[in-house]
Protein backbone atom coordinates (compact mmCIF):
# COMPACT_ATOMS: atom_id res chain seq x y z
CA UNK A 1 0.00 0.00 0.00
CA UNK A 2 1.25 3.60 -0.89
CA UNK A 3 0.35 6.87 0.21
CA UNK A 4 0.88 10.27 -0.61
CA UNK A 5 0.37 13.84 1.02
CA UNK A 6 0.53 16.70 -1.39
CA UNK A 7 3.12 15.17 -3.81
CA UNK A 8 6.01 15.73 -1.25
CA UNK A 9 4.98 13.28 1.39
CA UNK A 10 5.35 9.48 0.95
CA UNK A 11 4.75 6.46 3.03
CA UNK A 12 4.47 2.78 1.82
CA UNK A 13 3.56 -0.27 3.63
CA UNK A 14 3.90 -4.23 2.43
CA UNK A 15 4.16 -7.50 4.00
CA UNK A 16 4.81 -10.74 2.28
CA UNK A 17 4.55 -14.72 3.05
CA UNK A 18 6.99 -17.34 1.91
CA UNK A 19 5.98 -21.42 2.55
CA UNK A 20 8.93 -23.57 0.90
CA UNK A 21 9.67 -27.28 0.65
CA UNK A 22 13.25 -26.32 1.04
CA UNK A 23 12.16 -25.36 5.26
CA UNK A 24 12.72 -28.23 7.48
CA UNK A 25 9.90 -30.54 8.48
CA UNK A 26 9.86 -28.21 11.78
CA UNK A 27 9.18 -24.65 10.29
CA UNK A 28 6.04 -24.33 8.03
CA UNK A 29 5.85 -20.06 6.91
CA UNK A 30 7.94 -16.78 7.48
CA UNK A 31 6.22 -12.79 7.08
CA UNK A 32 8.17 -9.83 5.92
CA UNK A 33 6.62 -6.69 6.52
CA UNK A 34 8.39 -3.51 5.14
CA UNK A 35 7.76 -0.20 5.90
CA UNK A 36 9.50 3.40 3.88
CA UNK A 37 8.92 7.16 4.44
CA UNK A 38 10.35 9.79 2.18
CA UNK A 39 9.72 13.88 2.59
CA UNK A 40 10.87 16.35 -0.08
CA UNK A 41 11.65 19.17 1.99
CA UNK A 42 12.33 21.42 -1.18
CA UNK A 43 8.53 21.36 -1.89
CA UNK A 44 7.55 22.97 1.69
CA UNK A 45 6.73 26.55 1.18
CA UNK A 46 9.93 27.15 3.61
CA UNK A 47 12.63 25.91 1.15
CA UNK A 48 10.50 26.24 -2.38
CA UNK A 49 12.06 28.53 -4.98
CA UNK A 50 15.60 28.90 -2.93
CA UNK A 51 18.17 28.73 -5.64
CA UNK A 52 20.94 27.45 -3.49
CA UNK A 53 19.04 23.97 -2.55
CA UNK A 54 16.50 23.40 -5.54
CA UNK A 55 16.34 19.90 -4.31
CA UNK A 56 16.11 17.89 -0.58
CA UNK A 57 14.83 14.67 -0.05
CA UNK A 58 15.08 12.82 3.39
CA UNK A 59 14.10 9.10 3.13
CA UNK A 60 13.86 6.00 5.73
CA UNK A 61 13.10 2.14 5.36
CA UNK A 62 12.56 -0.73 7.58
CA UNK A 63 12.18 -3.88 6.91
CA UNK A 64 12.23 -7.82 6.83
CA UNK A 65 14.00 -9.89 3.96
CA UNK A 66 14.70 -13.78 3.73
CA UNK A 67 17.16 -16.23 2.24
CA UNK A 68 15.91 -19.77 1.26
CA UNK A 69 17.81 -22.94 1.93
CA UNK A 70 19.01 -24.65 -1.05
CA UNK A 71 16.89 -27.08 -2.73
CA UNK A 72 17.72 -30.10 -0.87
CA UNK A 73 19.47 -28.72 2.39
CA UNK A 74 16.79 -30.06 4.84
CA UNK A 75 16.03 -33.47 3.40
CA UNK A 76 19.05 -36.85 3.22
CA UNK A 77 19.43 -38.23 -0.02
CA UNK A 78 21.45 -40.93 -1.72
CA UNK A 79 22.65 -41.01 -5.14
CA UNK A 80 22.81 -43.98 -7.50
CA UNK A 81 26.10 -45.63 -8.70
CA UNK A 82 27.47 -48.86 -9.98
CA UNK A 83 28.81 -50.80 -7.50
CA UNK A 84 30.78 -53.99 -7.41
CA UNK A 85 30.40 -56.04 -10.54
CA UNK A 86 28.41 -53.78 -11.72
CA UNK A 87 25.53 -54.03 -9.33
CA UNK A 88 23.36 -50.72 -8.75
CA UNK A 89 24.19 -49.30 -5.15
CA UNK A 90 23.86 -46.06 -3.51
CA UNK A 91 25.99 -43.90 -1.85
CA UNK A 92 25.28 -40.99 0.66
CA UNK A 93 24.74 -37.80 -1.20
CA UNK A 94 23.28 -34.71 1.21
CA UNK A 95 23.05 -35.47 5.00
CA UNK A 96 20.21 -33.02 5.49
CA UNK A 97 19.08 -30.65 8.24
CA UNK A 98 15.16 -31.52 9.22
CA UNK A 99 15.25 -28.34 11.84
CA UNK A 100 16.73 -25.85 8.92
CA UNK A 101 14.75 -22.67 8.69
CA UNK A 102 15.59 -19.48 6.69
CA UNK A 103 17.58 -16.79 7.60
CA UNK A 104 15.62 -13.63 8.22
CA UNK A 105 17.41 -10.54 7.82
CA UNK A 106 15.91 -6.72 9.37
CA UNK A 107 17.12 -3.96 8.13
CA UNK A 108 16.97 -0.04 9.48
CA UNK A 109 18.28 3.05 6.95
CA UNK A 110 17.84 6.44 7.15
CA UNK A 111 19.24 8.44 4.55
CA UNK A 112 18.94 12.09 2.38
CA UNK A 113 19.30 13.24 -1.46
CA UNK A 114 20.19 16.88 -2.03
CA UNK A 115 20.58 19.03 -5.09
CA UNK A 116 23.35 22.35 -4.44
CA UNK A 117 24.15 25.12 -6.23
CA UNK A 118 21.57 25.17 -8.99
CA UNK A 119 21.74 21.73 -9.55
CA UNK A 120 25.52 22.01 -10.31
CA UNK A 121 26.58 19.74 -7.27
CA UNK A 122 24.24 16.36 -5.53
CA UNK A 123 24.82 14.45 -2.38
CA UNK A 124 23.74 11.22 -1.95
CA UNK A 125 23.93 9.76 1.68
CA UNK A 126 22.73 6.37 3.81
CA UNK A 127 23.30 4.74 7.34
CA UNK A 128 22.68 1.16 6.90
CA UNK A 129 21.93 -1.37 9.38
CA UNK A 130 21.22 -4.75 9.15
CA UNK A 131 21.12 -7.71 11.05
CA UNK A 132 20.46 -11.15 9.73
CA UNK A 133 18.90 -14.15 12.75
CA UNK A 134 19.14 -17.68 11.74
CA UNK A 135 21.48 -17.27 8.91
CA UNK A 136 22.39 -20.06 7.21
CA UNK A 137 26.07 -21.40 7.08
CA UNK A 138 27.56 -24.43 5.54
CA UNK A 139 29.64 -26.60 8.09
CA UNK A 140 32.16 -29.50 6.99
CA UNK A 141 30.52 -32.95 7.97
CA UNK A 142 32.96 -35.38 10.38
CA UNK A 143 33.89 -38.03 7.71
CA UNK A 144 33.27 -40.90 10.35
CA UNK A 145 29.76 -39.93 9.99
CA UNK A 146 29.78 -41.65 6.66
CA UNK A 147 28.58 -38.35 4.40
CA UNK A 148 30.72 -36.47 2.37
CA UNK A 149 30.66 -32.63 2.03
CA UNK A 150 28.68 -30.01 4.18
CA UNK A 151 25.83 -29.60 6.01
CA UNK A 152 23.43 -26.56 6.50
CA UNK A 153 22.50 -24.77 9.52
CA UNK A 154 21.44 -21.89 11.06
CA UNK A 155 23.79 -19.82 13.47
CA UNK A 156 22.34 -17.24 15.93
CA UNK A 157 22.87 -13.84 14.54
CA UNK A 158 25.03 -11.57 12.23
CA UNK A 159 25.28 -8.26 11.76
CA UNK A 160 26.66 -5.59 8.91
CA UNK A 161 26.29 -1.50 8.88
CA UNK A 162 27.78 0.90 7.41
CA UNK A 163 27.66 4.42 5.58
CA UNK A 164 27.59 5.34 1.79
CA UNK A 165 28.04 8.86 0.47
CA UNK A 166 28.14 9.92 -3.17
CA UNK A 167 28.81 13.33 -4.62
CA UNK A 168 28.43 14.65 -7.79
CA UNK A 169 29.53 17.90 -9.07
CA UNK A 170 29.35 19.49 -12.40
CA UNK A 171 32.36 22.06 -12.86
CA UNK A 172 31.73 22.42 -16.49
CA UNK A 173 28.63 22.88 -18.16
CA UNK A 174 29.21 25.00 -21.42
CA UNK A 175 26.96 24.12 -24.56
CA UNK A 176 29.77 21.56 -26.88
CA UNK A 177 31.86 20.68 -23.94
CA UNK A 178 31.10 19.34 -20.04
CA UNK A 179 32.45 17.60 -17.20
CA UNK A 180 30.68 15.65 -14.45
CA UNK A 181 32.94 14.25 -11.57
CA UNK A 182 31.84 11.73 -9.02
CA UNK A 183 33.19 10.94 -5.58
CA UNK A 184 31.72 7.89 -3.54
CA UNK A 185 33.17 6.79 -0.15
CA UNK A 186 31.77 3.94 1.98
CA UNK A 187 32.81 1.80 4.97
CA UNK A 188 31.05 -1.40 6.10
CA UNK A 189 31.45 -3.76 9.39
CA UNK A 190 30.67 -6.95 9.09
CA UNK A 191 30.44 -9.57 11.57
CA UNK A 192 29.49 -12.65 12.90
CA UNK A 193 27.34 -11.47 16.62
CA UNK A 194 26.37 -14.87 17.67
CA UNK A 195 27.17 -18.61 16.57
CA UNK A 196 23.75 -19.95 18.02
CA UNK A 197 26.20 -22.30 19.86
CA UNK A 198 27.52 -23.91 16.95
CA UNK A 199 31.63 -24.14 17.32
CA UNK A 200 33.98 -22.22 14.83
CA UNK A 201 33.62 -23.94 11.69
CA UNK A 202 36.39 -23.68 8.53
CA UNK A 203 34.50 -22.45 5.30
CA UNK A 204 36.65 -23.71 2.18
CA UNK A 205 40.22 -23.15 2.95
CA UNK A 206 42.13 -24.29 5.66
CA UNK A 207 42.74 -21.12 7.17
CA UNK A 208 39.14 -19.60 6.54
CA UNK A 209 36.57 -19.84 9.33
CA UNK A 210 33.35 -18.91 10.90
CA UNK A 211 33.94 -17.44 14.21
CA UNK A 212 31.95 -15.46 16.70
CA UNK A 213 32.82 -11.54 16.47
CA UNK A 214 34.88 -12.07 13.40
CA UNK A 215 33.17 -10.96 9.69
CA UNK A 216 31.89 -14.37 7.71
CA UNK A 217 34.77 -16.22 6.28
CA UNK A 218 37.63 -14.61 7.52
CA UNK A 219 41.04 -16.06 7.34
CA UNK A 220 43.06 -16.86 10.04
CA UNK A 221 46.72 -17.32 10.32
CA UNK A 222 49.30 -18.56 12.49
CA UNK A 223 51.60 -15.33 14.01
CA UNK A 224 55.30 -15.88 14.05
CA UNK A 225 56.36 -15.46 17.71
CA UNK A 226 59.67 -16.75 17.61
CA UNK A 227 61.96 -17.15 14.65
CA UNK A 228 64.83 -19.12 16.55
Amino acid sequence: EQFAWKNRRFITAAVRIDGNSAFGKEFSAVYYPKFSASWVVSEEPFLANKSWIPQLKLRSAWGKAGNQPDVFSAIRTYQAKVGHLGNGVVTPQNFGNSDLKPEVGQEFEIGFDAGLLKQRMAIEFTYYDKKINDAILSIPLKPSGGFPGFSFVNIGQTRNKGVELAVDVSPLAAKNLGLDLRFTIAKNDSKITDMGGVPPAIVTFASQYNVQGFAPASFFLKKVVSAT
